[in-house]
């Protein structure tokens, strides 16, 4: 399975995390995502993206 979070700048993802209730759903997820690799990508373009 591949998930993609889209975010306008990294500051934009940073400042997401800063929300506790985001904070909460990201721990519950936890156990589903360990050991899951982060690949840093570069969209250059597709619908929904600017």
């Amino acid at each position: 399975m591949w998930v993609t979070e889209v975010w306008s700048s990294k500051a934009a993802h940073d400042a997401s995390l800063q929300d506790e209730a985001t904070r909460a759903m990201i721990q519950r997820a936890m156990p589903l995502i360990a050991g899951v690799e982060s690949i840093p990508l570069r969209p250059v373009g597709g619908k929904g993206i600017k």
